[in-house]
């Protein structure tokens, strides 16, 4: 006897339910060698699929495990919450169930929940044994055709009732539909498969009768017609069918939508039932097959292009937040691996127009000198040939044999700015809406693209402008120290406002400037550029700062914007023995600070009136020493001003930094104060900082 004989079986929600279930009981209970179990069991478990079953319309799972000390029935809803049942039905039932089986109970889980009952040896023995011969099946399918209209057999082949629906895959569903139609014409086996017309060959959608349970993955294109009274195409299936036992097959069409097509290929020991009503019934159930398989296929679809959707809105948004050109090119081949190919490379113009390859992506990084390679072949090369066909075209094309794959135009502004070569994904060749999508992404990458080149060009070009409103390099002298610092903000492609200034006049003098102009970009560049002339023109020729200011103003007053105001602080320092002497004049400027060798600090100077503000000034020039050890520390709004959350870092702030700092050189004091005022908050700066030191070297 063997150990353990299980069967188990998907009962749809109708009145044969009962009946299919009592009779794989009772074949499961024969089978395992204990036929005096089988009258308790099969009336249990009928009674159990009418009340559960028949009564709710819910389609359940039914489980039998018989083993040599008795056998244990469950039966699985997937649904937990079900139509409510007749209570006198029920309690008549399980009072059945209890006064029966030796152990019954209910079980809930995530899957559903499931109603089992044992019936354990010896307790039936009492009862006449069941012979050894399984029943006829009841009702006998051919009786029921025989006895039902064409409506019933109609219902019965192609109709599921909506809350059976819903509790079916559709694999589950086109098992079920196969089976009541295999039952009704008596076919002892059947497979369901459907061609999408690619390499692979048709695919098995479902089975009945088959001794493995399921056909193989793929079945062959080619094969014979089997002979019969349905009119159809060749049996695909034939060989497996044959394999099952069956004499002969018959192929009835699928009438799915294009580009598809299916068939229905059934296996009979007979065919002496099989006439023009049997081959009606069949074409019918395949008719109700295709519309499942349609839309199924109809869902799938919708679920690809709203899955494509989200993944152009995602590189859309990836791209936007990318303005480096080298990360938008390695963004859009990733984007492209992951989801249209095997590999991506990017290409780009080069010299005299021919196409350099900037990305290689590859999902096997192994194979990316191979890929590197394949476009590694020279102006001759079929390869170049036609990325240089995409680049004059603006069209995507189809890469030749060797290389597998299309490229697309990577477009922004009715120009092409480079090419995205995508390789075939594997098994296949890219399909119609996967080339749309890669055009799709190949205009939004070009377009970033684009933008990545611009903002990198607008960096440069600020950078340069930069460069050239700040002094090359500070004064080198014996004795003197010149230190500065110069933080601007934003993100590199535009030109600050702040300024600072140092030129020699002579071998013992020079002259300091550090400045604040309102506003940002190219206008406060020009105004930069103006106040930086002036000044040094006016001072070289030995003009006194008071008067030097007196003009800068009326200069900027004469220009059109009126906007273009600024704060100056201007000194003129000169040796005199082992001091130096500063003549300061501030327009509007905050005051620098003395930190003298005993590392004391203090404000200097004197505020006057901001220039290109009004018609005439007030500013005042006062004298300052510096005596061996001490320092001068000028600095821009972006110090006092930057802030963490509400709080500034403010002018106190600033003299306890440079307390006790007398003994640092003039780069490490402006360094010092830098770093303190960038680290002050955990938010970029807002505004630029400039700081400017001169120090008497001991």
């Amino acid at each position: 006897m063997p150990d353990v004989v299980e069967r188990q079986i998907l009962l749809p929600a109708d009145e044969y339910a009962p009946a299919t279930a009592r009779d794989l009981v009772v074949q499961a209970v024969i089978s395992s060698g204990q036929p005096h179990l089988a009258h308790e069991t099969a009336l249990l478990t009928a009674e159990l699929v009418r009340l559960s079953v028949v009564q709710t319309g819910s389609a359940q799972r039914l489980s039998v495990a018989a083993d040599e000390q008795g056998v244990t029935v469950t039966l699985s809803d997937p649904i937990r919450q079900v139509e409510p049942l007749e209570p006198a039905e029920a309690k008549r039932v399980l009072a059945l169930i209890d006064g029966l089986a030796t152990a019954w109970g209910t079980e809930y889980s995530k899957d559903g929940k499931s109603f089992w009952f044992r019936v354990a040896r010896g307790s039936g023995e009492l009862l006449p044994p069941v012979s050894l011969q399984p029943e006829a099946p009841h009702p006998q399918w051919a009786q029921r055709r025989a006895s039902s209209s064409h409506q019933q057999l109609a219902r019965w082949l192609t109709y599921l009732p909506e809350h059976v629906r819903r509790q079916l895959t559709t694999e589950q569903t086109l098992e079920e539909l196969v089976r009541r139609l295999c039952e009704i014409l008596e076919a002892q086996c059947a497979v369901l498969w459907i061609d999408e017309g690619g390499e692979s060959g048709p695919l098995p959608l479902a089975s009945y009768g088959l001794p493995s349970g399921s056909p193989p993955q793929r079945l062959p294109r080619e094969a014979a017609a089997g002979p019969g009274p349905v009119s159809s195409p060749a049996c695909v299936a034939r060989a497996v069918l044959e394999e099952a036992g069956a004499r002969y097959t018959v192929s009835v069409t699928m009438p799915v939508g294009s580009p598809l097509h299916g068939g229905l290929d059934l296996g009979f020991t007979g065919l002496e039932d099989l006439g023009e009503e049997a081959a009606t019934l069949a074409m019918l159930s395949a008719e109700r097959m295709a519309l499942i398989v349609d839309a199924d296929r109809a869902r799938e679809i919708e679920v690809r292009r709203r899955g494509f959707l989200v993944f152009l809105a995602e590189a859309s948004e990836l791209l936007a937040n990318s303005l480096d050109v080298d990360l938008t090119m390695m963004l859009v081949a990733q984007l492209c691996v992951t989801r249209l190919g095997q590999w991506c490379a990017i290409h780009v113009p080069g010299p005299h127009g021919r196409p350099e390859l900037a990305v290689a992506v590859h999902v096997d990084e192994r194979e990316l000198p191979e890929l590197q390679a394949k476009f590694a072949g020279g102006p001759r090369d079929p390869a170049e040939r036609r990325l240089r066909q995409v680049v004059q075209s603006g069209s995507v094309q189809t890469m030749p044999d060797e290389v597998a794959g299309i490229a697309v135009p990577l477009t922004a502004r009715r120009q092409v700015v480079g090419t995205m070569t995508i390789g075939s994904p594997r098994g296949r060749q890219h399909t119609a809406e996967e080339i749309a999508i890669a055009e799709d992404l190949g205009r939004r990458a070009g377009l970033a693209l684009l933008n990545a080149r611009l903002y990198r060009e607008q960096a440069a070009v600020a950078a340069a402008l930069q460069k050239g409103l700040l002094p090359a390099s500070l004064p080198s002298v014996a004795g003197v120290e010149f230190g500065a610092e110069y933080v601007p903000t934003g993100d590199g492609n535009q030109v600050g406002g702040d300024f600072y200034d140092v030129i020699e006049l002579s071998g013992d003098e020079w002259m300091l400037a550090i400045g604040d102009v309102c506003g940002k970009g190219p206008e406060a560049a020009s105004v930069t550029g103006v106040v930086r002339d002036v000044i040094r023109v006016l001072v070289r020729e030995g003009r006194p700062l008071t008067y030097v200011l007196t003009v800068l103003n009326a200069t900027l007053l004469e220009q059109r914007s009126r906007t273009g105001f600024c704060t100056v602080a201007a000194a003129l320092a000169r040796r005199d023995g082992r001091q130096i002497r500063l003549e300061l004049v501030l327009a509007g400027h905050l005051l620098p600070v003395i930190v003298r060798a005993d590392g004391s600090s203090a404000f200097t100077g004197e505020t006057g009136m901001a220039v290109g503000v009004f018609d005439q000034i007030e500013v005042t020039a006062v004298e300052i020493t510096l005596d061996p050890g001490d320092s001068i520390v000028f600095y821009t709004d972006g110090v006092t001003e930057r802030r963490d959350g509400q709080t500034f870092f403010g002018e106190q702030t600033l003299l306890d930094t440079l307390e006790g700092h007398g003994g640092l050189s003039a780069p490490d004091l402006a360094s010092l104060l830098q770093s303190a005022a960038a680290d002050f908050g955990s938010e970029p700066p807002r505004d630029d900082i400039a700081v400017l030191v001169l120090r008497n070297r001991p």
